[in-house]
C-alpha cells in the first residue's frame, strides 16, 4: 500500500505540474486513505488531517542519572542520618496537549540543564530546605516542570519512590501509557 501512495503522490504531482490545478481530491480520498488539498504548485494536507492533528495527545520521559549526596532527618535511628552518596536514577514523564514552536512537549535539553545544574555531584542538603528523601525530590521535580506529571526517582537498586501529580492528570488518566 505504502508504495502505490508514493506512486499515486509522484502522478498527483506531476499531474499538478502539468495542470496547475487540482482535480485529484477523490483520486487521492479513495487511493491514499487521506483528502490532500492541493493549490497550483502546494501540496498540503486537507484541514480534516491538521484537526486530528490538535486532538493528539503526547507522553514523553527523560531519564536521567545523578551523583548527589543526602543525610536524612529521621524520628528513628539509622544510618542514613549520616552524609552518603548515590548514583541516582531518575524518570520524568511529561505529557502535553500541545506542542511548542519547536514541535516539542519539552525540550530535553532543557530538563537534563535545570535537573543536573541544581542535583548533579552536589549535597543535597545544601540544595534543598526539606528533607532530601526520594519522595520530597521525586515531588520537587513534579512541580519544578508543568508538564511533568510524574518523576520515578530510584536512590539506589530495588529503593524507588513515584511521585505523580493526580491535578495535572485530570481528564487523560486512561491514556497514560
Amino acid at each position: 500500500r505504502h508504495a502505490s501512495v508514493n506512486l499515486s503522490a509522484k502522478i498527483a504531482i506531476i499531474s499538478l505540474r502539468k495542470k496547475k490545478t487540482c482535480t485529484f481530491t477523490a483520486f487521492f480520498q479513495k487511493t491514499c486513505g487521506f483528502i490532500l488539498y492541493c493549490k497550483c504548485f502546494n501540496v498540503s494536507l486537507h484541514e480534516e488531517y491538521n484537526n486530528k492533528i490538535e486532538q493528539m495527545i503526547y507522553f514523553i520521559s527523560k531519564k536521567l542519572e545523578i551523583s548527589a549526596a543526602h543525610s536524612l532527618t529521621l524520628s528513628y535511628e539509622s544510618k542514613c542520618s549520616s552524609l552518603h552518596g548515590h548514583n541516582w536514577e531518575i524518570e520524568l514523564f511529561f505529557v502535553g496537549k500541545e506542542l511548542n514552536q519547536d514541535g516539542m512537549v519539552i525540550d530535553f535539553t532543557h530538563v537534563k540543564k535545570a535537573v543536573h545544574s541544581k542535583l548533579d555531584h552536589a549535597n543535597l542538603n545544601e540544595v534543598f530546605d526539606f528533607n532530601p528523601t526520594a519522595e520530597n525530590i521525586g515531588r520537587w521535580l513534579v512541580n519544578l516542570f508543568p508538564e511533568c506529571y510524574k518523576a520515578s526517582v530510584q536512590e539506589s537498586f530495588g529503593n524507588t519512590a513515584v511521585v505523580i501529580d493526580e491535578e495535572k492528570m485530570k481528564g487523560i488518566e486512561n491514556l497514560i501509557p
